[in-house]
């Protein structure tokens, strides 16, 4: 494998109609890395492949969500270098991630919108920034994943994250 490799992570965004809380989509990783950890939900972007593109797919191939709004562009770029466990001086991973932004339109219904792991992904959740947060006390939180929730949060709170 040659690295750095391109991939995307998509922050979801829904909100409960009832308390009018964001709550964000995270899955629960089968494969390295972060195995067993929750994390944005993502992967890797294919050759010719454009990243909204991969988003959309990765999204739709890990919870089998297909009514999103997206924003236009990433919103955020960030690392991901892992270090190999057998040998220390060498690399295990390195992703260089865009980050892409979705909202799920409202609804009228007071439950949450279906969630069906699959491909790559154990589980999947809706949770809000205060229940991501509870999950890195108990490290079972991928790295980075609070910072690029509370980024996205402000962002579309102050309008900068339109989507269609």
């Amino acid at each position: 494998m040659i690295y750095p490799r391109a991939a995307v992570a998509a922050t979801v965004q829904w909100t409960n109609p009832n308390t009018n809380l964001y709550h964000y989509l995270l899955v629960k990783r089968k494969n390295p890395p972060a195995q067993n950890k929750w994390s944005i939900p993502g992967g890797k972007i294919e050759l010719g492949e454009e990243t909204l593109t991969a988003a959309k797919r990765e999204i739709e191939e890990e919870t089998q969500i297909r009514d999103c709004l997206w924003h236009s562009n990433s919103f955020l770029t960030t690392d991901s270098i892992v270090l190999d466990e057998m040998n220390s001086s060498s690399y295990a991973f390195h992703y260089v991630i865009a980050h892409c932004f979705a909202k799920i339109p409202p609804t009228s219904e007071n439950e949450s919108p279906a969630l069906t792991p699959s491909d790559d992904a154990l589980d999947a959740k809706w949770l809000s920034l205060e229940e991501i947060k509870s999950l890195e006390c108990s490290e079972h939180l991928s790295k980075g994943v609070i910072e690029v929730i509370t980024k996205a949060e402000a962002l579309s709170t102050l309008g900068i994250l339109p989507v269609q």
